[in-house]
C-alpha cells in the first residue's frame, strides 16, 4: 500500500535523508490538507486493506492537524493497522491519542552527535514513555558512514523490550555514482557491516534489512559464519531475521501533500504523477511497473550479474537507485 506523506517539515537535518531532495521540490504544498488526506485515503480503499496504512514525512507528527488526522484514521474501520515512521521527538504530545492496538511506531534513531544531547535526551524519554504505556514500535538506524559509532543504538533498546533492528546501509547520491563502482563501493563497506552484525550478536539483537542490503555474491565463508549466526540467535529469540534472505526491492510508492506519487524517495527524480489521474491503486502501481520497474532486470550492476542466480530471480538486494541514470536513458527514448 502507498505511504502518505503528511508534511514535508521536519525538525532534523539529517546528513544521510532520502527524502531531502524530493522535499525541496515540494515547498509550495508544506502539508496536506483534510480534504486531501480523505481524497488519499478513498483512493486506497481501492485496494487491500491487510497492508499497513503508513504515514510519513518530513516529520508526519509537525503536521499542523496532526491530532486530527489520527483521529480519523483511528476511527476508519477499513484500515486495521495504521505505521507512523518518525523520529520519536514528539511523541510524548500524542501519547494519549497513539496510545491504541492499531498504531506501530517506527522510530528512526539519531545519535546525540548528530541531533545534540538535549533532543537525545528527549528522544530517550519518550522510548521510555512508550514502554510505560505499552505501546508497539520498533527502532530503526541508517548506517551512512565508514566509521559511524552506532554504540547509542544498543543503549536505546535497552530501554526497551525490543530484540529486533530495523536498519538500512544509506543509498549514497546514486546520480553521480558510476553503476561499475558500486560492487566495491560495497565491498569497502562491509568489513564496517559485518562488524555491527557481531555487535549485534554480542548484544542479542537481531537486525533486519529494511532497503539497499549486501549482495550475497560479495560475502565469503567467514561472511555467512556471522549471517549464520544472526539466524541461529533469531530463532532463539523468535523474531524475525532478512540477513539470509536476499529480496527484490519492495519501497512503497509515496504519495505528498500535493498528491503527487512517485515510485520511491531515491527514485523521484525519474518519474511522478498525480493520483487523480488514475482510477485506482492498481493502475497507479502499474503506471510505476511499466514505467520504472520493468526496466531493472535489463541492466546489470557488473557482466557478473548476468549470471548469478540472485539477480536472475531478483533477489539480489542491491538498491534500483544504483540504476538510475540507466533507466532514465531508456524511458527517454
Amino acid at each position: 500500500m502507498p505511504a502518505i506523506s503528511l508534511t514535508n517539515k521536519c525538525q532534523l537535518s539529517c546528513k544521510y535523508c532520502f527524502a531531502a531532495d524530493i522535499i525541496k521540490k515540494s515547498k509550495d504544498k508544506e502539508e496536506i490538507s483534510i480534504e486531501d488526506l480523505q481524497y488519499v485515503l478513498n483512493f486506497l480503499k481501492t485496494g487491500s486493506s491487510e497492508q499497513p496504512l503508513k504515514l510519513v514525512g518530513g516529520e508526519p507528527m509537525l503536521h499542523s492537524r496532526f491530532l486530527e488526522i489520527i483521529d480519523i484514521v483511528k476511527n476508519d474501520k477499513y484500515f486495521n493497522n495504521v505505521m507512523i515512521f518518525t523520529n520519536g521527538l514528539d511523541l510524548d504530545k500524542y501519547i494519549d491519542l497513539i496510545n491504541d492496538s492499531k498504531f506501530c511506531l517506527l522510530i528512526n534513531c539519531n545519535s546525540y552527535m548528530d541531533i545534540g544531547k538535549t533532543k537525545f535526551e528527549k528522544l530517550m524519554n519518550n522510548i521510555k514513555l512508550l514502554n510505560k504505556y505499552n505501546i508497539n514500535f520498533e527502532l530503526g538506524i541508517n548506517l551512512y558512514y565508514l566509521g559511524m559509532d552506532y554504540s547509542y543504538i544498543f543503549d536505546l533498546l535497552k530501554l526497551t523490550k525490543n530484540k529486533n533492528l530495523r536498519f538500512s546501509v544509506a543509498v549514497s547520491n546514486s546520480e553521480k555514482e558510476e553503476t561499475q563502482l558500486v560492487l566495491e563501493s560495497y565491498l569497502e563497506f562491509k568489513p564496517f557491516l559485518i562488524k555491527f552484525f557481531n555487535d549485534c550478536v554480542d548484544n542479542e539483537i537481531v537486525p533486519y534489512f529494511d532497503c539497499n542490503s549486501i549482495p550475497f555474491c560479495l560475502l565469503n565463508i567467514e561472511d555467512k559464519k556471522v549471517f549464520l549466526k544472526l539466524d541461529r540467535l533469531a530463532k532463539k529469540l523468535k523474531v524475525i531475521s532478512t540477513i539470509t534472505t536476499a529480496r527484490k526491492c519492495n519501497s512503497p510508492i509515496t504519495i505528498f501533500p500535493d498528491l503527487t506519487a512517485i515510485r520511491c524517495y531515491s527514485q523521484a527524480s525519474l518519474c511522478n504523477v498525480n493520483i487523480k489521474n488514475f482510477k485506482d491503486i492498481y493502475s497507479l502501481e502499474n503506471y510505476f511497473n511499466n514505467k520504472i520497474d520493468v526496466y531493472e532486470d535489463e541492466i546489470l550492476i557488473s557482466p557478473k550479474c548476468k549470471k548469478c542466480e540472485n539477480d536472475v530471480k531478483n533477489k539480489c538486494g542491491i538498491c534500483p537507485a544504483y540504476k538510475n541514470k540507466e533507466i532514465r536513458e531508456i524511458i527517454s527514448k
